[in-house]
């Protein structure tokens, strides 16, 4: 048995290539071998030749967009002010909404809200991942609209995953949780300097970037890309 401390270890895809198409609700599983690893719970998992397959989407249930303006109950952030949404601002979410993976859209009531100024200064967005909100901030302008909105629902998608999902990308990733249970990545190159403050901000880091910069792989490994798209189910 291997350490307590090492989640999950996949050898590197040679190229994500599909043999099947999946169906509607469902993201392709590349063939690939995985070895034996340990949770973080203890449980010991075999090594196994892992099989291409179309996998279901535990969470994926049809989505319904809303644009509120009032503080949101569970809002941790209560001296914030709210205000409404502009017809323009509506719609260009709408259209980027349209544009984005199933994965991360298809999740259920999306509650947007609109806010003047975020707690924390240049914050553009703010997600609460549990209950499906997302806040945006005046000075969202003076960011791209797409990469912002990316970011936090890749908050909401990480909250989504399953625990094999998450301990994969945990280990991809080189995140290493050490005797004390200390969790620190051991990257050299992250895509954002936040991301090293945990996986899940690290997760919504790099899915905002393979999915808004053509250069993304200028940032990020192709073990993370692989990973990514599959998780995400995109084939390009």
């Amino acid at each position: 048995m291997k350490s307590a401390f090492l989640l999950f270890i996949i050898l590197p895809y040679s190229s994500l290539t599909f043999a099947i198409d999946c169906p509607e609700g469902t993201r392709n599983v590349i063939a690939h071998f995985r070895s034996d690893y340990t949770r973080i719970d203890g449980t010991y998992v075999r090594s196994a030749e892992v099989k291409e397959s179309c996998r279901k989407y535990s969470f994926l249930r049809p989505s319904k967009l809303l644009f509120l303006h009032k503080t949101p109950t569970a809002w941790p952030n209560r001296n914030e002010k709210f205000i409404d949404w502009s017809a323009k601002e509506k719609q260009e979410i709408s259209n980027i909404l349209k544009s984005l993976p199933k994965a991360l859209t298809q999740v259920g009531t999306l509650k947007l809200h609109r806010a003047r100024t975020s707690k924390w200064e240049g914050n553009a967005a703010t997600s609460l991942p549990e209950e499906n909100i997302i806040t945006f901030y005046n000075n969202v302008s003076s960011y791209k609209l797409r990469n912002v909105l990316t970011h936090e629902l890749s908050h909401i998608l990480w909250k989504n995953l399953d625990q094999n999902e998450r301990e994969k990308y945990f280990s991809i990733a080189d995140w290493i949780l050490n005797s004390k249970g200390e969790i620190f990545n051991q990257r050299a190159i992250v895509s954002e300097e936040d991301g090293r403050t945990s996986p899940e901000e690290d997760f919504a880091n790099n899915v905002e970037h393979l999915l808004t910069n053509k250069n993304y792989d200028q940032k990020i490994s192709p073990l993370i890309v692989n990973c990514l798209k599959q998780i995400i189910g995109i084939k390009r």
